[in-house]
């Protein structure tokens, strides 16, 4: 009898640890991805920052004191004014998109708690039960990460060719007012 619990015993034992070898790659792969991703979010953070940096420097820059603005046309002034709402319009869109991103984030760390109990799990030779829903899950998250960024990039970019062009808009408009 001793010897058949210790024989059973062993054959559990080896069975968990198989179990926990066929996940290595696919969570070793799946953490790779996962850093990619990761870097992927964070520089578009950075990113955003510098845009929302240079955005608030070339308000500033805009920004015209009442003696310059006493000494334009109403047209120029209208105008004027409606340079600076499509430029307001440009730093929401930034902002919107700056939130996005960081709900996103709050999200993601979450994911990456997951993805390290996971990681926890396979060097200590136990993985939750779930292990395959998890790491779909996991890898799912990854994708919607590359989606979001690639969308988010593409967003940024329309952002700041809106910025040059108002920007320019601002520069011909101030000039032929005479407040430059």
């Amino acid at each position: 009898m001793r010897n058949f619990l210790a024989v059973t015993l062993a054959a559990l034992f080896l069975a968990s640890c198989s179990n926990v070898a066929q996940y290595k790659e696919s969570i070793e792969g799946l953490s790779t991805n996962w850093e990619t991703a990761t870097q992927s979010v964070t520089n578009l953070s950075g990113q955003i920052e510098e845009v929302t940096a240079n955005w608030a420097s070339m308000q500033e820059k805009m920004t015209m004191d009442e003696e310059e603005m006493a000494d334009m046309s109403d047209e120029a002034k209208m105008k004027m004014e409606e340079i600076a709402g499509q430029y307001m319009g440009q730093g929401k869109a930034l902002t919107g998109l700056s939130q996005s991103v960081l709900n996103f984030v709050g999200d993601w760390e979450e994911k990456t708690a997951t993805l390290n109990s996971l990681k926890e799990g396979l060097a200590a030779g136990k993985l939750p039960e779930d292990v395959e829903g998890t790491i779909a899950s996991l890898t799912e998250a990854v994708s919607g990460a590359t989606a979001n960024v690639t969308e988010w990039t593409g967003t940024l970019d329309g952002i700041k060719a809106a910025i040059n062009g108002i920007m320019e808009q601002y520069k011909t408009a101030a000039d032929a007012a005479g407040a430059e």
